[in-house]
């Protein structure tokens, strides 16, 4: 049963991407092969970066640490701490009744967001899934269950945006709240 859904479609693995590709004055690709390198390591030497292009090899220092990537992408993990204290304010359940937090997408790899989820909010983060697989997994369980109709295990989601129609002067009335429980009628 979910009672709340948020999230920011303008932050994701990209975004990650970009910033230590700004920093750096390096491409996007570049920065993508750092940031997965020190999602397993603390530290990477520059010439163990096979993989990038020498024009971007010239422009990084002999050594990159973890903990250097993590202060240029702080920003960015703030913003994911915020969308998750939204979607828990919009929930309306008390952070003691959270046993756990579920991490979707590939950069949930990254520790630093474990590490700042864990601080926040005071319980385990559940990352032992792989996060690139774990909303395809529920969707085939969900098509599972509504192919063979069973009644036993229905999902019962909520609307992520709230729904309204334009009044005069541009202003929009809503008609059905975010977080609504669908299906739902006016």
């Amino acid at each position: 049963h979910v009672v709340a859904t948020g999230g920011d479609s303008n932050l994701g693995g990209d975004d990650f991407d970009e910033k230590i590709a700004e920093f750096y004055k390096i491409s996007r690709k570049s920065a993508k092969i750092i940031k997965e390198t020190l999602s397993e390591n603390t530290v990477v030497i520059k010439d163990s970066l096979i993989e990038i292009p020498q024009e971007d090899l010239a422009k990084l220092p002999n050594k990159i640490t973890k903990d250097a990537v993590d202060e240029i992408i702080l920003p960015l993990i703030h913003k994911c701490v915020a969308v998750m204290q939204g979607v828990l304010k919009d929930s309306q359940i008390p952070q003691s009744n959270i046993k756990g937090l579920i991490l979707v997408g590939g950069s949930t790899r990254m520790p630093i967001i474990t590490e700042a989820l864990n601080h926040e909010f005071s319980v385990p983060v559940l990352n032992d899934a792989d996060p690139d697989r774990v909303v395809a997994f529920g969707a085939a369980v969900q098509a599972f269950h509504t192919v063979r109709k069973s009644t036993g295990n229905i999902l019962l989601d909520v609307i992520p945006l709230s729904l309204g129609i334009e009044t005069i002067g541009g202003a929009v009335q809503k008609i059905i709240e975010r977080n609504t429980s669908i299906p739902f009628e006016k």
